[in-house]
């Protein structure tokens, strides 16, 4: 099987610890940011098969990290997470081609099945 690597930009420590903890279960590697600036840095570096992305994070927000990697490569999978303002964020999602949007507290067999979806 191909390496699945898959990049997590979320700022807060315990949620970010739980993905990690999750995706490692299934087999899937994860490297962390714990900003958008850090994991732009990140994309920009390795071979990832997809984003995982908070939207409201300090430095650069998740939409703006998906614009970014949207405009170096329109068909890399992102999905947006959100705990706050619902509506706004998931509009701005589908407004920047995110392929999914989930908002917190969601079920983690929800994003798994997403995920699957979208690199397997």
């Amino acid at each position: 099987m191909s390496e699945r690597k898959i990049l997590l930009a979320e700022d807060e420590d315990v949620m970010r610890a739980m993905l990690v903890d999750f995706f490692t279960m299934f087999e899937y590697q994860i490297d962390e940011a714990e900003n958008g600036r850090i994991a732009w840095d990140k994309w920009q570096e390795k071979d990832y098969q997809l984003v995982i992305s908070d939207i409201n994070m300090p430095e650069m927000s998740g939409v703006e990290l998906l614009k970014k990697i949207k405009t170096e490569k329109p068909d890399f999978p992102v999905i947006l997470i959100t705990g706050v303002t619902v509506d706004k964020a998931k509009k701005s999602a589908e407004d920047n081609k995110a392929n999914a949007f989930l908002s917190k507290p969601f079920k983690m067999k929800e994003l798994l099945t997403i995920v699957q979806e979208l690199i397997g």
